[in-house]
């Protein structure tokens, strides 16, 4: 049996967006902004047009809470992510 890759690996930009929330709050995972940015960066960038700006504002909320580093940290880990190839 195929063991199924997690949604957000596989390069959805709704599953990217719901991870993004999960490490801003810290609800299941510790709480982490830098992996939280990242992750709405990504969802936001592969948004469709239609849920762009509401993803942008999320995404923007998160880094008022961050450093000048963790935004730098966190847009390195966005342009480095790249899907996990299935096996």
């Amino acid at each position: 049996m195929r063991r199924r890759r997690p949604i957000s690996v596989q390069g959805g930009s709704h599953a990217q967006y719901s991870p993004g929330l999960l490490y801003d709050h810290g609800q299941g995972v510790p709480r982490d902004v830098v992996e939280a940015n990242k992750w709405l960066n990504l969802s936001t960038a592969g948004a469709p047009p239609r849920a762009q700006d509401a993803r942008a504002r999320i995404r923007d909320a998160v880094t008022t809470k961050m450093t000048r580093g963790e935004i730098a940290r966190a847009r390195l880990r966005a342009l480095e992510w790249a899907p996990t190839p299935e096996r």
